[in-house]
């Protein structure tokens, strides 16, 4: 019910894509999803959180816990919504925004029309069209032409306990200009033991020479659901770098695209992700090569015990015009049971 007409033409957009794609099938020709089922979340009923009920949470105990780093700008949002008690989104003097989605849509228009769902279609993906149609407020950061964000920034999503069970609907949005320098720490934690299911949805765009070093921490509950999809847009000289951390829901998958579409483009992607029990993690990385001279390093590693599984796979697309391009691909994994099983499918187009 918030934000402006453009916003909610394209949440009705979203919603009528969804309809036509539906939830994805693990059939054979659908590999993306060939061995993770999700029907578990079809079939199951979630309702959305109408308040900020924030569920005698505080600033300290997080920073107790480990959740948020003292001294560093955040931005927290509890059962998908944003909580200005738990925030603190400190903005630099040098133009950089921190603030929600919902806010920047008012007052940051044409530079959150410009790239809010640019990169992550509500075309390509039915989670990514039923995250569009029910994003709310989100996180936004916006760094200009050759400003820094001097201090890491914290974007905290927690899921707890309530009466039924819960779906949330994360977003963000990086906008990283020219020659710019950003941290984001991107962290999703469960702190309660109830079924809910968390579809979020990141979209990190850096522009000519900008470095961008994200961290994205999946931390959620033995009963959660979660499905991240995460989009990055490399413009020339841009350095991207992603390090992952993966443990704790029923079902996990984390779908990670990076086009580098400028020449001499770099992205340097780690991942470490744990299963034990009946989990189930499933990573999906896409490096798109689009010009030349650019240079991809992936590697992730996986901990797999009990009768839990992995699914692994990592593709690096070199385009006919993307000549002298520099790739590495690594995926290796260490099973502790005899139950446990992972399926690795590494690729070079």
């Amino acid at each position: 019910t918030d934000g402006p007409e453009w916003l909610h033409g394209l949440r009705r957009r979203a919603a009528d894509r969804f309809a036509e794609l539906g939830f994805p099938t693990a059939r054979k020709g659908n590999e993306k999803w060939k061995y993770t089922n999700v029907g578990p979340i079809a079939r199951a009923s979630f309702s959305l959180q109408a308040n900020g009920n924030q569920n005698g949470l505080t600033r300290d105990a997080l920073a107790r816990d480990g959740h948020l780093l003292d001294g560093q700008p955040a931005l927290v949002f509890v059962n998908g919504r944003y909580s200005d008690s738990l925030s603190t989104p400190s903005e630099g003097s040098n133009g950089v925004r921190v603030s929600t989605v919902a806010e920047a849509a008012r007052s940051d228009r044409a530079l959150v029309e410009a790239h809010l769902a640019r990169y992550a279609s509500v075309d390509d993906d039915g989670f990514t069209g039923l995250n569009t149609a029910f994003m709310q407020q989100g996180a936004f950061v916006y760094v200009p032409d050759g400003a820094t964000l001097e201090t890491p920034l914290d974007i905290l999503f927690l899921s707890t306990d309530e009466d039924e069970p819960q779906a949330s609907f994360p977003r963000v949005l990086v906008v990283a200009g020219a020659q710019s320098r950003v941290t984001v720490i991107e962290s999703y934690v469960g702190l309660g033991h109830h079924r809910y299911f968390t579809n979020a949805v990141a979209e990190i765009a850096l522009g000519e020479g900008a470095e961008v070093d994200h961290y994205r921490i999946l931390a959620e509950t033995e009963n959660a659901f979660h499905v991240g999809v995460e989009r990055v847009y490399q413009e020339a000289d841009s350095t991207f770098t992603s390090r992952t951390f993966q443990k704790g829901p029923a079902l996990g998958r984390y779908d990670l695209n990076v086009h580098l579409d400028g020449p001499d483009a770099q992205c340097d992607l780690k991942g470490l992700y744990l299963t034990s029990g009946d989990q189930h993690m499933d990573n999906l990385i896409n490096i798109d090569h689009a010009r030349p001279n650019g240079t991809s390093r992936l590697y992730y590693k996986g901990i797999l015990d009990g009768r839990s599984r992995a699914v692994f796979g990592g593709t690096v697309l070199v385009r006919r015009d993307a000549q002298k391009t520099d790739a590495l691909q690594s995926d290796k994994n260490l099973v502790l049971s005899p139950d446990a099983e992972v399926d690795s499918k590494p690729a070079l187009f």
